[in-house]
């Protein structure tokens, strides 16, 4: 939410909420008093993908289809939810306008995948801070156990500049730029790949990745999603205590037999995996931090890009974001998105 003095009403991407305006989040308080200015707000996956089943990724009744600018073309119609073409979701806009050089930095919320996906396709560095390190107030709320804030940014020092804003600590010690001392665990990615429901598997892609890691309603959507998650909130018999039993029994799981085995056995202080898995589904479920760094380019899908996930135990983004910096300074660049050509333009 952004006080109505900034101009930019606060809708999720949704037309009931077209012309709402209320005061700022505490997150934005916090940049605002920072320095920082904001110069636009972002389309999104309709009310963070929460409203109906079957809505694309990206997507919003007010904003309709955010697009990647690393896919000419733009998303196909026939794609999954997480498919080739797709933006990813749901803060899909806030990665968009950096790549496509409308903003230095941006801001972005998740329950699930929202920040770490989008920057992935979108070829950025990006974190998602620990569960309840920064306040959710004045968001978009999911989830209790997941939801959290993080940055989008072209460089490793620039999202750790801007989460320090955020966190009130200064991370630039981290940015050390060398492997050297660090311990990384890698996951299995023919273990913890993605759903078929969710992206169609491309073997020469999912080589590729495997490789380099070891080192109103448009009428052009026709299937207009529903609200059946939304009616469903209202008609849940859950009790509060069962529902509290089932949190703790996620998060557990999550952390016990999860990540926190995993660093115990490998005596690593990160876990690092293909975004095109479920690592960043159970860093969400454990409240753990999660880092994105760019790590290469499909070229058989139109050069989409894809990254890398980085996982830490809660509180310690400053392992993220050394693993970051020396992944920076040790990988290729990050490639520009490719030019559009004139009649791509309109021109």
């Amino acid at each position: 939410m952004t006080d109505s003095a900034l101009g930019m009403a606060t809708t999720c991407g949704a037309y009931a909420l077209e012309n709402t305006k209320a005061g700022n989040a505490p997150i934005i308080d916090k940049i605002l008093r920072a320095g920082m200015i904001i110069i636009g707000k972002a389309n999104l996956s309709e009310l963070g993908g929460s409203k109906g089943f079957g809505i694309r990724t990206g997507w919003s009744a007010l904003g309709g289809q955010t697009q990647s600018p690393y896919v000419r073309g733009g998303f196909a119609p026939d794609d999954k939810m997480l498919g080739h073409s797709a933006p990813a979701g749901s803060s899909s806009g806030s990665a968009v306008s950096v790549a496509a050089g409308f903003s230095p930095i941006s801001l972005g919320t998740e329950s699930d995948g929202s920040i770490t996906q989008p920057a992935g396709r979108a070829s950025l560095y990006a974190l998602k801070v620990t569960v309840g390190a920064l306040s959710t107030r004045r968001t978009s709320p999911q989830s209790p156990i997941t939801d959290s804030v993080g940055g989008f940014a072209k460089s490793a020092a620039d999202v750790a500049l801007l989460t320090g804003v955020m966190m009130d600590q200064d991370y630039t010690p981290f940015l050390s730029k060398s492997w050297r001392g660090q311990r990384v665990a890698w996951v299995d990615p023919a273990v913890w790949k993605l759903d078929t429901g969710v992206c169609e598997p491309v073997e020469s892609v999912r080589q590729k990745q495997k490789r380099r890691a070891a080192d109103r309603c448009p009428k052009s959507f026709p299937e207009f999603p529903g609200q059946e998650q939304l009616e469903e909130c209202l008609i849940s018999q859950t009790s509060d205590e069962k529902r509290h039993q089932i949190l703790c029994s996620i998060r557990a799981t999550a952390k016990d037999n999860g990540f926190d085995k995993i660093f115990a056995e490998t005596k690593s202080e990160v876990l690092m995996g293909p975004l095109d898995s479920r690592v960043v589904t159970i860093a969400a479920a454990a409240g753990y931090p999660c880092g994105v760094v760019p790590l290469g380019y499909a070229d058989n899908y139109n050069g989409r890009a894809y990254g890398v996930a980085i996982v830490a135990r809660a509180g310690e983004e400053g392992k993220i974001f050394r693993a970051m910096s020396a992944w920076e300074a040790t990988m290729p660049a990050r490639k520009a998105p490719p030019l559009l050509r004139s009649a791509e333009r309109g021109i």
